[in-house]
């Protein structure tokens, strides 16, 4: 039991569920959010050695990034 607060599984759907998440952040409401395309080509599901909430909040942070970043490019362009 102590090694799942440890380790976390990652899989298809952990991404995804982070993913959809995030895009449902009030932050990011307005903005033009692109689905998520997984293509698995390593061996699923793979185990980190970092607590899940602490990848969860790293992950998200990185997506919320890209989102915003993406949106302000494309503000930019326009």
């Amino acid at each position: 039991m102590l090694i799942g607060l440890r380790v976390v599984r990652v899989d298809a759907d952990l991404l995804r569920n982070i993913y959809a998440q995030t895009c449902h952040e009030p932050g990011l409401s307005g903005l033009d959010v692109t689905p998520l395309d997984l293509d698995f080509r390593a061996s699923s599901p793979c185990h980190l050695g970092v607590p899940r909430s602490d990848f969860e909040d790293l992950l998200r942070n990185l997506i919320r990034n890209a989102i915003q970043s993406t949106a302000t490019d494309k503000d930019r362009d326009n």
